[in-house]
């Protein structure tokens, strides 16, 4: 059983969920703004450990 926001996306015709989209987003805007995209960007903006930003860390 989904919650009601997976409800409401699916309802709505979005493919991913609204919080998932504003992550890509944040991250497509610090690579465009800063050229780089480093796990301390990672870490500061979703509150993960070191070794989850490493495995997303783009440079």
């Amino acid at each position: 059983m989904t919650d009601n926001t997976d409800m409401e996306i699916t309802k709505t015709g979005w493919p991913i969920r609204w919080e998932l989209l504003m992550r890509y987003r944040l991250i497509e805007i610090v690579a465009l703004w800063e050229g780089r995209l480093t796990t301390n960007h990672l870490c500061n903006s979703f509150g993960i450990a070191r070794q989850q930003g490493s495995k997303l860390d783009c440079r």
